[in-house]
């Protein structure tokens, strides 16, 4: 948030120098805009993270769902949500809630960049001892045993790994070059939330 503040501070003053000239003016309050926006989904998303309100499996699958639909909306990915048709009530913490959105915000990410897909599809299942969260494309895909350059794209994969595990969670990626790509975030129910299957 701090980053993108400065950006709408620095551009702002690009505008002030501009004077009368209107094309550096143009393109500045085009990237303000955008700036503002992204601040905005930035102070919605911390908002719904720590209102204990939303301490449970349902706020967080609305989410999601929501979340999901909205990303792609004006490109060319069409996606597709699929929720259980009865979520069990499980609590989760604010800290689970926010790594398991910022997991599933990358693997969307990831799609839309570096994919060339045309079709995202995101599934929630709930299992006696997980939670499961898969993001499938119908993307280009690639090879995840392939060495690969620090600056490659698909290095961006190593986060979901790592927020996954500051949660006590997984990430499992299948892909394969011409065949898309999968993501599966695994999260174990909090104890005592041990919850019979509810969906196959």
């Amino acid at each position: 948030m701090g980053g993108k503040l400065c950006r709408i501070s620095f551009l702002s003053e690009q505008v002030r120098r501009a004077g009368d000239d209107p094309t550096p003016c143009h393109a500045a309050a085009a990237a303000i805009a955008e700036t503002s926006r992204e601040l905005l989904r930035s102070l919605d998303e911390i908002v719904w993270a720590i209102n204990p309100a939303n301490d449970s499996l349902e706020p967080l699958a609305s989410y999601l769902a929501q979340y999901a639909q909205e990303f792609f909306h004006g490109t060319p990915v069409e996606c597709h949500v699929h929720l259980p048709d009865c979520l069990p009530n499980v609590g989760l913490s604010s800290q689970i809630r926010h790594h398991l959105f910022r997991a599933v915000h990358e693997a969307l990410t990831n799609i839309l960049k570096h994919s060339g897909a045309t079709r995202a599809e995101l599934h929630l299942h709930c299992h006696p001892q997980f939670l499961e969260c898969r993001v499938r494309d119908n993307g280009r895909g690639f090879d995840p045993t392939a060495p690969r350059p620090p600056t490659d794209p698909a290095q961006g994969l190593r986060n979901l790994h790592h927020r996954m595990a500051e949660v006590g969670g997984e990430c499992r990626i299948t892909s394969a070059r011409g065949q898309g790509t999968e993501v599966c975030l695994r999260l174990p129910w909090p104890d005592p939330n041990r919850i019979p299957t509810t969906n196959p």
